[in-house]
């Protein structure tokens, strides 16, 4: 690759402003992030990242762009055609076409951009810095609301407990930094590690979320999995892996049931069993609607776009008790298939695969393993995640892209050309 870490010889001046501009304008989109109302803030960024990268990069950008994984690309650009494609049969086409750009084209932009972008260790630590900061401030930005009495905003400053708890599932590997040695890690003592799990744990009951925590149990047993049988691990790193996921699922077990218990306490007080809540749960009757729409477009389904179908899952709304309406079937899986059919469901999943795939390959070598292992922990977090809902969508699919990007930047940029 053409941008080897450590850095090479010094930019020229106009270049060098064009990267200070670059590493600005990507870490304030990942600090901008977490906040749901900032969208035309990270559109913004996102322009001045892309026009940036061109200024820097100039002729070497396609070839930073050719060394992204094949597999990778193939998905990738199958999901976008299809998308696209889905506006001529879609049965609301203004609709469909006008999510085309902040869920197709802003996702694989983000992508793109911090795959290039992704040259020097101290950028990692930039990023790593701007989307733990971010999520930090919007936390507290959110207590001041609920807690404090003090209005920063009309709406939700972290989105709601669906979108932040998604959130945190993509922002929980990178934590793993803090115990990790140089150079993919802080290096930080007991009672850091200690802060940052606490944090993390509770910022996410806040939310009363379940599968939050069935999505941190998925990222544990992928971190007990790979520190435990991968020999390409180093032995102080395994060690530390197995003995933070040990404590870590303690506490998210522990998390589990709490939520749980509060979530049956508040919604069903007639009956606050585990059962009851349960038996009670909305998503059974909207996968039913699924399958029944799924069965009228089968292949191509019926046109890209999360609420597609609203008007359906709408009419399985409770009337009358103030319950959220429902626009969507609350699992990815279920949505993609409605939105683009068989076919984008064997593509979706075939671009989760081919991530996980790259991430595996990263194991194998002692360098990159940490960021294997942060990779893996992301895509099957946000896997698990979107299971009982959907949150590939806005700026929790923006999160997901410029990570994977992020990543998967900085390993093909240290490894050895394949």
């Amino acid at each position: 690759m053409t941008h080897p870490i450590p850095p090479g010889e010094p930019l020229p001046a106009a270049l060098c402003a064009a990267d200070w501009l670059l590493a600005g304008a990507t870490a304030a989109l990942l600090f901008l992030a977490p906040a749901a109302g900032s969208a035309g803030l990270r559109g913004a960024m996102l322009a001045i990242a892309a026009g940036a990268l061109a200024w820097s990069r100039g002729a070497l950008l396609a070839r930073d762009l050719h060394e992204m994984p094949r597999p990778v690309v193939l998905a990738c650009c199958a999901w976008a055609a299809l998308a696209s494609l889905s506006v001529l049969w879609s049965i609301a086409p203004a609709f469909s076409l006008a999510e085309l750009r902040p869920e197709v084209g802003y996702g694989l932009a983000a992508f793109a951009i911090f795959f290039s972008a992704a040259r020097t260790l101290a950028r990692w630590r930039l990023w790593w810095l701007a989307i733990v900061a971010g999520s930090l401030c919007v936390f507290a930005m959110q207590l001041l609301q609920d807690l404090g009495g003090i209005r920063i905003s009309r709406h939700p400053m972290d989105g709601g407990p669906g979108p932040w708890s998604t959130h945190l599932v993509l922002v929980a590997p990178l934590l793993l930094a803090i115990a990790w040695p140089r150079p993919w890690g802080f290096d930080r003592g007991a009672s850091a590690k200690a802060a940052a799990l606490l944090l993390l744990l509770a910022a996410a009951a806040v939310t009363a979320n379940r599968i939050v925590w069935a999505a941190f149990a998925t990222q544990l047993a992928i971190l007990a999995v790979v520190s435990r049988f991968l020999p390409a691990m180093d032995a102080a790193l395994g060690a530390r892996l197995r003995r933070l996921t040990a404590f870590a699922t303690i506490a998210v077990v522990a998390g589990f049931a709490i939520s749980v218990a509060e979530k049956s306490a508040v919604h069903y007080r007639s009956d606050p069993s585990v059962t009851a809540s349960i038996d009670r749960d909305l998503r059974p009757k909207l996968w039913a609607v699924a399958r029944r729409e799924f069965a009228h477009a089968p292949w191509v389904g019926h046109g890209f776009g999360r609420e597609i179908l609203e008007e359906k899952f709408l009419a399985v709304t409770p009337k009358g008790i103030g319950h959220p309406p429902m626009r969507h079937s609350h699992n990815v899986f279920a949505d993609v298939a409605l939105q683009l059919g068989a076919a984008g469901l064997a593509i979706f999943v075939a671009m989760l695969a081919a991530l996980g795939w790259e991430y595996r390959g990263y194991l194998r070598d002692q360098r990159l393993a940490p960021i294997g292992v942060i990779g893996l922990a992301l895509v099957g977090g946000f896997v698990v995640k979107n299971l009982t809902d959907d949150f590939f969508y806005r700026h929790n699919a923006l999160v997901f892209w410029a990570m994977n990007g992020m990543l998967i930047g900085f390993g093909r940029s240290t490894a050895p050309l394949r």
